[in-house]
């Protein structure tokens, strides 16, 4: 570098600091003079002028002259850049505005200066301030050029022709030239990277802007990027590497592409959602698909909406259709925290259950069908407090409503605080209430303890239904040991490795080598098996590899179980390997594992394997036989549907199609289980269940009342929103009507005097029939009206 500092850039203004923004108070509090600014900023335009205005402000004293009065005869600058002038005018006794007007001649971003000096002479004021500088240095900041282009992409037909236009508007400098003049004829603007089958022309309008044209085709490209290059005789008086922008400096900024048609994709997948109903789906799932819905109805709203925000909404309610699921099983575990719906107040969701519940707090679940299988039972699972807590508490289970039919009453004891929590059941005393699809309530009950602060009931964990009247016989939970939790070992290169428990092992095995874990409890129940996870490095491990297990000591006699171990291929390759213990092991004990292998004559190494944990267990319950009658019987009823799918809701018959997918692979699973198999029948039986012909949800039916002559009329109205002719038939409690062949988009009226003078509340059913294909189908819409009278 030298001993001597470079001058580069010496001439230019000083790199901006917090101090040129702040008021000059912050800095000088004592002062009676200060600004509200350090610098003046060029405009956004680019063209030279100044963008903003600084303030002059008094502590005390005021300045001469009445508001509106220019005082630069008494203010005046330094310094000021060729072709702007300062101007100050008095905006109040103890204010004047400071600006540069007109436009400096040379404006580019080395062109700023931090010297331009204002001096107040005693003229400015008709009451001096007391104290404080006179004299003030500020900095005059310039941008370089700039150009945007609007828009920067360009849209292409679907077939890939091109004839679009963009507007290129310059700020800061100006174009060379005549209007009229083509930029790319003259070789002034080069497109680097747009396609051999576009042509350019970039025409100028005025001095400030130019309209740039493509013409031609994509040819077999979905996109091209492209920048825009211009040559110093684009500019007048401008360097053409002075000017920065939209896809200048070789930069693929702007871009033509061939139309997505991300809108029309867009509506024409919401034309479909919109016909989607709630139906069976879950509450989380359509939910998130209901959220999509109304954002994409948003988005379709704005004709200014861009295409990345189009594709976004299309993905949005894309990804959300697929993701619709049918409600699950009646008979899952219903995480209390994951409500439908609640009473709110104090109730809210915690973190894995529920807190706040009070006498009278409620939450329900949405869509639960047991199908033809009623439960027998509830389990709920709990904490309370006794010294804060109702008494009498307990769970009822209604159904429809809070105040619906009771299915079944959880009487809940005391537990001994928040944290003890306990299962609670009871026998479902009306399973018919159950049947159907219907929304659950869990009421909370009990009687209010005046002397308890809050009176609580319970923190509710989760609830569950059950099919049985009681428990089947419960098997010894297995006893997993990680082997690199070991509490001695016998050394010679054991160690413990590959990080903290479960993600370590125990490595550097060798013939003898003993691992002992001391006070390992292993249940109450017999453990009658064990099951070794290890691997092994094929070329390095012995022969007749195999670990021997004892409790409390080595010996013929404690020998509980030995394990033989293959070869795995590989370091990073476990294999579990299962072998039946010489006798069924319980209780606390030292465990003792010892390892064996024997050396395989010229191997330099001879380890038994790496070793990941131990498993001790009961022995496997034998697998009742699966019924798949049912299963097979709802596959063979849906597949016919699957030639019928043009008359279905597409979303609706992509659910069904997964449903039966599923279906297939369950029944033809070497293992399934008899809770997998009624559930995968149950899902599919829903999904084709809550299939309905398109035209039917087409169909919009409204009823109301209206009073005639002292009598109830029903009046409904039907509009065929289908594409094809249907026949209607009304029918009311009071009478019904029919209509042939309602064209599209026409609508059916009809008013049925009930002949009384009042009438309950009650529901009309519209019968609707057409033709799909050469099939005649049918179904029934429905619509309810208010008392009336």
């Amino acid at each position: 570098m030298g001993e001597d500092a470079s001058d580069w850039a010496a001439d230019s203004a000083a790199a901006p600091s917090l101090s040129d923004e702040l008021p000059s108070s912050v800095y000088d509090p004592i002062g009676a003079i200060s600004v509200s600014s350090r610098t003046f900023t060029e405009a956004q335009a680019g063209d030279g002028t100044i963008g903003d205005s600084i303030d002059l402000r008094l502590a005390n004293g005021t300045f001469a002259g009445a508001d509106g009065d220019s005082l630069a005869e008494a203010i005046t600058a330094d310094n000021v850049p060729a072709g702007l002038t300062l101007v100050a005018e008095r905006t109040g006794d103890r204010r004047v505005r400071l600006s540069l007007e007109g436009s400096a001649e040379h404006s580019g971003a080395l062109d700023g200066i931090d010297d331009l000096t204002v001096a107040i002479s005693d003229d400015a004021f008709s009451r001096a301030p007391s104290t404080g500088t006179r004299e003030f240095a500020f900095r005059v900041d310039f941008e370089d050029p700039t150009l945007n282009m609007d828009p920067t992409r360009l849209k292409a037909a679907a077939d890939g022709a091109v004839d679009v236009s963009a507007t290129l508007t310059l700020n800061g400098a100006r174009f060379a030239g005549a209007n009229g003049r083509d930029l790319v004829a003259d070789g002034a603007l080069a497109l680097p990277g747009l396609p051999e089958g576009v042509a350019a022309t970039a025409i100028l309008d005025d001095a400030h802007r130019a309209t740039l044209r493509l013409t031609g085709s994509l040819g077999d490209a979905q996109r091209a990027a492209f920048g825009l290059d211009f040559a110093d005789a684009a500019f007048d008086g401008t360097a053409a590497a002075s000017v920065r922008g939209d896809g200048i400096s070789g930069l693929a900024t702007v871009a033509i592409e061939r139309d997505q048609r991300w809108r029309e994709k867009l509506s024409a997948l919401l034309a479909e959602a919109e016909l989607v109903v709630r139906g069976a789906y879950s509450s989380a799932s359509f939910s998130a698909f209901e959220t999509a819905r109304d954002g994409a109805t948003e988005t379709l709203a704005n004709e200014s909406t861009s295409d990345d925000d189009l594709r976004a909404a299309l993905d949005r309610l894309t990804k959300t259709a697929d993701a619709l699921q049918i409600t699950g099983t009646p008979y899952r575990v219903l995480e209390a925290e994951e409500f439908d719906d609640s009473s709110g107040g104090r109730l809210s969701p915690e973190s894995g259950n529920i807190g706040g519940v009070q006498v009278g707090s409620w939450i329900a679940y949405d869509g639960i069908d047991f199908g033809g299988t009623l439960p027998k039972r509830v389990k709920l699972r709990y904490a309370n407090h006794p010294g804060d807590s109702a008494t009498d508490e307990h769970v009822e289970v209604r159904v429809g409503a809070v105040d619906g039919p009771v299915a079944a009453r959880v009487e809940l004891e005391l537990t001994d605080g928040w944290d003890d929590y306990v299962t609670a059941e009871a026998t479902v005393d009306d399973p018919e209430a159950l049947d159907g699809s219907n929304r659950i309530y869990f009421v909370f009950g009990g009687t209010p303890d005046p002397s308890q602060p809050n009176s609580w009931v319970a923190n509710l964990d989760r609830v569950q239904f059950l099919k049985t009247a009681e428990d089947g016989p419960e098997t010894a939970e297995p006893v997993r040991i990680e082997a690199e939790t070991y509490d001695a070992d016998n050394g010679n290169g054991l160690k413990k490795e590959g990080g903290e428990p479960p993600a370590g092992n125990v490595g550097g095995t060798w013939d003898g080598g003993r691992l002992t874990y001391d006070g390992r409890d292993l249940g109450q129940d017999p453990l009658t098996q064990v099951t070794v996870s290890a691997s092994t490095r094929d070329d390095r491990v012995g022969d007749n590899r195999r670990l021997e297990f004892y409790l409390d000591e080595v010996s013929e006699t404690t020998r509980v179980g030995t394990v033989d171990l293959p070869k795995t291929g590989g370091w990073g390759s476990y294999v579990e390997t299962t072998a039946e213990l010489d006798e069924p092991v319980s209780g606390t004990h030292r465990l003792i594992v010892v390892m064996r292998a024997d050396a395989v004559s010229g191997q330099e190494f001879n380890y038994v394997a790496n070793l990941q944990w131990f498993e001790f267990g009961p022995q496997p319950q034998e697998a009742p036989e699966v019924d798949l009658t049912g299963l097979n019987v709802a596959i063979d009823d849906a597949e016919p549907l699957l030639a019928r799918e043009d008359r279905y809701v597409s979303i609706d018959f992509a659910v069904f199609r997964a449903a039966l997918d599923e279906a297939k692979r369950v029944a033809a699973a070497d293992r399934t289980t008899q809770d997998e198999a009624d559930e995968a029948q149950r899902v599919l039986d829903v999904a084709a269940g809550q299939l309905e012909w398109r035209a039917v949800r087409q169909v919009s039916v409204s009823a109301t009342t209206r009073t005639l002559a002292g009598k109830q009329y029903v009046s409904v109205a039907v509009t065929n929103g289908a594409d094809t002719p249907l026949d209607l038939e009304v029918e009311t409690p009071y009478g019904s009507r029919s209509f042939t062949a309602v064209q599209p988009g026409a609508s059916a009226n009809v008013s049925i005097n009930s002949r009384q003078a009042t009438i309950p509340a009650g529901e009309v059913k519209v019968t609707v029939t057409g033709l799909v294909g050469d099939e005649t189908v049918t179904a029934d819409r429905t619509a309810s009206y208010s008392a009336a009278g």
